[in-house]
């Protein structure tokens, strides 16, 4: 009866399997014409283009520290844009940067200077020529990031003080 056992359980199952299932699955499946997944796009900002321009006058905003939350933009696009120079931390330099805009009658940013800065040494025994190095690649980078800056259109071009702070941490 035991050896009887696994032939029996053998010739039911060679009995319930039909190649012909199996073929037609394959017909209806042919993994050489499987494509890839198309990829998924990112969903477009819900925000229109025009509604994400800075409002002229942010510069006032922030050097008399009255934040409005229309400049979240702003202090997003910065932090997500900025970078600390190697020189200015080898230096060991930190504080504010003062550029200064020039900002067309279209709201973009046409030209870009530095205005000057008040930066401090964290660390001592660096040389006046790494700290000047340091602080000219400090608002040479202030400069790069507003220059991308846009803002709402006016009847004629304007000009705007926007100080960037770095901080060593």
């Amino acid at each position: 009866m035991k050896k009887i056992l696994p032939a029996l359980l053998l010739g039911l199952a060679c009995a319930a399997w039909r190649p012909e299932a199996v073929c037609a699955q394959s017909a209806a499946y042919n993994r050489w014409d499987a494509r890839p997944v198309p990829p998924v796009k990112p969903k477009s900002s819900s925000v229109p283009r025009s509604a994400m321009r800075l409002q002229r006058g942010i510069g006032q905003h922030l050097a008399s520290q009255r934040r409005l939350p229309a400049d979240s933009l702003f202090f997003r696009y910065v932090w997500g844009k900025i970078k600390y120079p190697a020189a200015a931390l080898r230096a060991g330099l930190e504080g504010q940067v003062s550029v200064r805009l020039t900002i067309a009658a279209d709201g973009t940013v046409t030209d870009a200077q530095g205005a000057g800065s008040k930066l401090q040494q964290v660390i001592s025994g660096v040389t006046p020529q790494a700290k000047a190095a340091g602080e000219a690649q400090m608002v040479e980078d202030a400069c790069r990031v507003l220059r991308g800056l846009l803002f709402e259109p006016a009847a004629t071009s304007t000009e705007e003080v926007i100080s960037v702070n770095y901080v060593i941490r």
